[in-house]
């Protein structure tokens, strides 16, 4: 997933809240607040595996008496899946959104924080013009800063194309 350039402007005008998680080391998404219902602490082990069920689908797991379908996140977004790493953590945090009428659980290595966009990109300043003489610039335009931010990531919509592959491969 690449991260996104942004201007000025679209940044200040949305004024959402988002909830960054890490995929790996190396890749951060944000999530729009309103989709993420609670967010739970489960080990692996107490996800119950379905035969015949592959990747992203991880299994079930018993939710306030409800059976929650737990997914990995990091494969659905398209980083290298949580049980194919090699340190399997003890604990791990787990989305739950609403999809249609049913809950399910996004599993995901790491929860960052909780903000506005703007929080979560960096700004990087215009490369500084040099005195090389073959290099002219204009004087009268300022260079703009590059503002680069992590992807949005509509998780209601993952799942749901998700559950379409599903149901295509059930039937």
């Amino acid at each position: 997933m690449m991260h996104e350039q942004l201007s000025e402007t679209q940044l200040e005008e949305d004024e959402n809240l988002y909830l960054s998680l890490m995929l790996s080391m190396d890749q951060q998404v944000l999530i729009p607040s309103h989709q993420v219902i609670e967010i739970i602490s489960i080990a692996p082990t107490q996800i119950t595996p379905i035969p015949q069920v592959e990747n992203p689908m991880m299994g079930i797991y018993s939710w306030r008496g409800e059976i929650l379908w737990v997914v990995d996140g990091s494969s659905l977004l398209g980083d290298t899946a949580l049980c194919d790493r090699q340190f399997w953590g003890p604990r791990y945090s787990v989305f739950v959104v609403r999809e249609s009428a049913e809950h399910i659980g996004i599993m995901v290595p790491d929860v960052g924080n909780l903000g506005k966009r703007s929080r979560f990109c960096s700004h990087a300043d215009p490369p500084k013009p040099d005195a090389s003489p073959h290099i002219s610039t204009n004087p009268i335009a300022p260079l703009k800063q590059t503002i680069t931010c992590p992807p949005i990531v509509d998780l209601v919509d993952r799942i749901s194309q998700l559950r379409h592959q599903l149901r295509a491969t059930w039937n």
